[in-house]
């Protein structure tokens, strides 16, 4: 198996698919949940900021984007706009769960 990790570090490619009327910080900020339950393996997660109050959870399934490959989380929220549901696929290429192999 190729392992491209480096010094401990893990790293991978994040994709969101949004709510444009929450502001860009906070869309960072709920990718970013959703990528440190990827990295610690939990099913869900409850959130919450000024904008907004929700949970982001994964049913552990793979989709596809394109050629890339990932586990699906997704993000249902109230907000300040409204209701708001965002999805994110997550692709480790470290020699995690989504890793290549070489075989």
């Amino acid at each position: 198996m190729f392992d491209q990790e480096i010094n401990g570090a893990r790293w991978g490619v994040s994709y969101l698919t949004t709510d444009s009327r929450l502001p860009e910080l906070e869309r960072f900020r709920i990718l970013c949940e959703a990528t440190g339950m990827y990295l610690s393996e939990e099913d869900e997660r409850y959130v919450m900021s000024e904008h907004y109050e929700g949970r982001v959870y994964t049913k552990r399934e793979y989709g596809m984007l394109g050629a890339f490959g990932g586990v699906k989380y997704y993000a249902e929220l109230d907000t300040t706009y409204g209701k708001s549901r965002l999805s994110f696929l997550i692709s480790e290429r470290t020699g995690g769960r989504n890793a290549p192999s070489m075989n």
